[in-house]
């Protein structure tokens, strides 16, 4: 899958990107195949996220991207040679319309916004649509806050071609998406260009962004991770800074720490500044990293089954922890 990309970047992470048509009605069979390669992937040295992608084709087909991103070049080219990757291409043979076409990038991992045009071009048109995209590429490098561009080819002549546009914000970005050069030019593309526009990662969720995949995390999965977390964080602000806050600290009646005397919702919102901090900065990025196997989209039956069972015996542990607190020190 050739690419042509802008751009300085530095401290970059290493990409591994492979794109691949899939015939119609064979979508449900590579569903399995795509979690066992998440599966796989997650054991690589270095590995860091892989991103699963799909735009529909002419023909009721599919055609997939697979990007896999890791810490360095060297434990990309490894998990590329390494027998666990070898064994799955050989796996999804028959799933494959038309041989995989791989490339190989670095780029910079931050939190920059990036623009995902799919556009879907008959062959006969792909000489009118190089024109325009030469005049779209240069105008949008000119603009404020352009961090690169990069433009795939698809896997089949007649396919989906993807430009990734970033910026570095979602203000630069909006500012192009929303400007009058860029209708201008979209516009000359009306009548044989047929495309899908969608920002990333401004979507995705301040905690859930485990790296795994483009798709979203399941939302029971994300109230059943936080309500791990939050449950003993309050539990444990309200016995130790929220009665210091407030009342004081008495135990069996008796009080061992006299409180400051605040108002109590005072005190509450004391307590949601010091946990939101808490949970945004520090808890919840940790236990995403953890969990991050269960909050997978592409995670396996048996891990989604495991992840319940680790979260609920997690819930049982707390709550029996603060019940024995509670009765044995007479709060």
């Amino acid at each position: 899958m050739p690419s042509s990309s802008a751009g300085a970047t530095d401290a970059p992470v290493s990409f591994l990107s492979v794109s691949f048509p899939v015939a119609a009605g064979m979508d449900a069979d590579l569903h399995a195949w795509l979690a066992a390669t998440a599966v796989s992937a997650r054991s690589a040295d270095g590995f860091l996220g892989l991103t699963v992608d799909s735009v529909p084709a002419r023909g009721g087909g599919t055609d997939w991207r697979l990007t896999y991103r890791f810490a360095s070049g060297g434990a990309r080219d490894a998990w590329r040679a390494s027998p666990a990757r070898a064994q799955l291409v050989a796996d999804a043979g028959p799933l494959f319309a038309a041989p995989p076409v791989e490339s190989q990038t670095e780029e910079l991992d931050d939190a920059r916004r990036s623009m995902v045009i799919s556009e879907w071009i008959p062959a006969e048109r792909v000489d009118d649509w190089r024109a325009v995209q030469a005049e779209l590429n240069a105008a949008v490098a000119a603009r404020a806050g352009f961090a690169g561009i990069k433009v795939f080819e698809p896997p089949t002549e007649d396919g989906v071609w993807t430009t990734i546009i970033t910026f570095a914000s979602d203000a630069d970005l909006r500012a192009w998406q929303e400007s009058d050069q860029r209708k201008r030019l979209v516009a000359l593309e009306d009548g044989f260009a047929t495309s899908q526009v969608r920002v990333q990662p401004a979507g995705r969720d301040l905690w859930f962004d485990t790296g795994a995949s483009s798709a979203a995390t399941p939302t029971w999965k994300k109230a059943m991770t936080v309500l791990a977390v939050l449950y003993p964080l309050v539990t444990a602000y309200n016995i130790t800074l929220g009665s210091w806050f407030g009342r004081g600290l008495s135990i069996g009646g008796e009080t061992v720490v006299d409180g400051l005397g605040i108002p109590f919702p005072a005190v509450v919102f004391i307590g949601n500044v010091i946990g939101t901090i808490l949970l945004t900065w520090v808890l919840m990025p940790f236990v995403t990293r953890v969990m991050s196997w269960w909050l997978d989209p592409l995670a396996a039956k048996d891990e989604t089954i495991r992840g319940v069972m680790i979260l609920i015996g997690v819930y049982a542990v707390t709550v029996a922890v603060t019940v024995t607190i509670y009765m044995g020190w007479g709060f």
